[in-house]
């Protein structure tokens, strides 16, 4: 009879939120919530985390509360795994799972194993770019993991384990009939300590964190900025109504300047209220920088920034060129982004200036995949006048 073996891989020196593996959700660690999920329809589990000094704790507390742990190397995840399933047979089953996914359960691992019989695939996973963040999951032969080890020595191979597989079996990308769509929205993975606390309200009223179906709980997502994105539909791209938010200016400057709590709120509301782009310019008081520092991931990755120039102030094209290039390097960095869905000029003036050098070099910028397009802050008139030249 083929068996099937949940592998969860964890470990503590998370460099976004250290210990997590630990921290409690709905009256246990993270990780013993992840396994019994997983495990809670007959699947065999196994925890396999690293021989680091400080993954003692991990090991211990499962022991404790009986669930099975392993140990191997902190970087060559893959032959974790091996030694993880070494006493299975070559047809058996393994599902990876990340210790940081506590939504995902024993039925959505079902729901790929069964589409992967269906379609004779090798490899399947639920496929992350079409549902949310959260709900990973792999599931692969034993004999195919084996293979994996024994042929590649690539040090990305070993770190993310199914890379290999990935390029060598058949494979399905697969999506659950469940699926609700809008990947940002319903982001449930615990990767910074928002996310964990969005995660803890989600299972405080559980009377059974254990046996809650992923269905249900992905259904309660998405009614708060903090949980998700826009909890208003999205606007057609086509449509010329307003969605832009503009941050800075002298509310930025001085004593009267928002605290990064209030500066969370805005973006918060801003989100919920359906924006998703910010305007920030170089101009405004450190705008950029606050809002790098002070931006929750689960709501900055949901807004697309538009990078607004300060004046050029000069005729000369290549000091031009360079003055563009100069700020817009300045704001990437600033943003903790490299790239941004617009770049506006100060004005239609600004754009013709040094023989249009500064636009030229915002165009031939953009067409390195930078930034989507140019334009300028002037009246729309002198905007479609521009672009017309």
């Amino acid at each position: 009879m083929t068996r099937t073996r949940v592998v969860v891989q964890s470990r503590l020196n998370s460099s976004r939120l250290p210990g997590k593996a630990l921290m409690t959700i709905a009256g246990m660690p993270l990780i013993e919530l992840v396994a019994r999920r997983a495990s809670r329809d007959g699947h065999e589990v196994i925890v396999a985390t690293s021989e680091e000094q400080y993954d003692t704790r991990i090991v211990d507390h499962l022991h404790r509360v009986g669930i099975p742990a392993m140990r191997g190397s902190l970087d060559d995840v893959l032959g974790r795994f091996v030694a993880a399933t070494q006493d299975l047979d070559d047809d058996d089953r393994v599902v990876r799972l990340t210790g940081d996914n506590p939504v995902g359960d024993s039925s959505l691992i079902d729901e790929l194993i069964e589409a992967m019989d269906e379609g004779g695939f090798e490899y399947g996973r639920n496929d992350v770019s079409r549902m949310p963040e959260g709900l990973g999951c792999e599931v692969f032969r034993v004999r195919d993991l084996r293979r994996a080890a024994a042929q590649t020595d690539e040090l990305y191979d070993r770190e993310h384990v199914t890379p290999w597989l990935r390029r060598n079996v058949s494979t399905l990308d697969y999506v659950p009939k469940d699926n609700p769509g809008d990947p940002e929205r319903f982001r449930c993975t615990v990767d910074v300590l928002s996310d964990y606390d969005r995660v803890c309200r989600l299972f405080a009223d559980k009377s059974d964190p254990v046996s809650v179906p992923w269905v249900d709980l992905i259904n309660e997502i998405g009614g708060s900025a903090f949980t998700a994105g826009p909890s208003v539909p999205r606007r057609d791209d086509s449509e010329l109504d307003q969605s832009v938010m503009i941050l800075g200016g002298q509310a930025f400057a001085g004593p009267q300047a928002p605290s990064s709590t209030e500066i969370r709120a805005m973006l918060a509301t801003a989100v919920n209220r359906g924006v998703n782009h910010v305007e920030v310019g170089r101009g405004d008081h450190n705008a950029e920088e606050i809002l790098h520092k002070c931006g929750e991931p689960q709501l900055t990755q949901r807004l697309h920034f538009i990078s607004r120039l300060r004046e050029i102030r000069t005729n000369d094209p290549r000091l031009a060129a360079a003055t563009v290039e100069a700020q817009l390097e300045r704001s990437f960095a600033e943003l903790g982004r490299r790239k941004a869905s617009a770049v506006l000029m100060a004005n239609v003036d600004e754009a013709h200036s040094a023989d249009g050098t500064g636009w030229h070099d915002c165009a031939t910028t953009a067409s390195r995949e930078r930034w989507a397009g140019s334009g300028s802050t002037s009246s729309p008139s002198k905007s479609c006048a521009a672009l017309w030249s």
